[in-house]
């Protein structure tokens, strides 16, 4: 009698990770072994354990991994499976998906401080916020123009502004990536300027000459 020996197990494949999104990890792969039948993709986060997330066809050069998580790394390995059985691992790759747009500040209020002074208070929703810009135009004009950046997160003080003049603000969120949607809008009017009259007893006037 006599026993065929085993199939040789095939090569492991070359595997290479890039993020292409927020929420997207594009892999490729090159393998060398013939009679492929399959791929088998796992994958895993910095403090997980490695589970198969796909299985490509043995044509199957890419595998698009989407619905991650924004500025996330995610670690991958993969085999390659034939009739002689699974590959030893490929490389192990690290990819981190890219930083999302941060979400529109939300309860944007206006006050006026003065006939000059308005403040702007927010819920500033983006914890990677980098800045939120401010906004605003007047009741003679619709067109919005950046005033500049909020001295905080959630509030800031909007200066030389015209009195009884109404105004109307909004603001959105900076941070690596881009810009927010604009938060809702806030109109405020400024008060006039309080004149002050004053009276002066001058010569030739009695007591009389100042009643009202």
């Amino acid at each position: 009698s006599a026993t065929t020996p085993a199939l040789p197990l095939p090569p492991a494949p070359t595997l290479q990770g890039t993020a292409t999104s927020a929420s997207q990890i594009h892999l490729s792969w090159t393998a060398t072994a013939t009679g492929i039948i399959r791929f088998r993709i796992e994958r895993r986060a910095t403090t997980g354990v490695y589970a198969e997330i796909a299985q490509p066809s043995a044509t199957g050069t890419a595998f698009d991994d989407s619905g991650l998580n924004s500025s996330t790394p995610y670690l991958y390995r993969m085999r390659v499976e034939t009739a002689a059985g699974l590959s030893p691992y490929s490389n192990e790759v690290t990819a981190t998906t890219l930083q999302a747009l941060p979400p529109a500040p939300t309860n944007l209020r206006a006050t006026a401080i003065s006939s000059s002074q308005v403040t702007l208070t927010w819920t500033n929703n983006a914890p990677d916020a980098t800045a939120i810009r401010v906004e605003s135009h007047t009741a003679a004009s619709s067109a919005f123009s950046d005033i500049g950046a909020a001295v905080s997160l959630t509030s800031t003080g909007v200066t030389n502004n015209q009195p009884n003049t109404t105004y109307t603000f909004r603001v959105r969120a900076q941070n690596g990536a881009g810009y927010s949607a604009y938060s809702n809008e806030a109109t405020v009017t400024t008060p006039p300027i309080l004149k002050t009259l004053f009276l002066i007893h001058g010569l030739g006037q009695g007591s009389a000459d100042m009643q009202g």
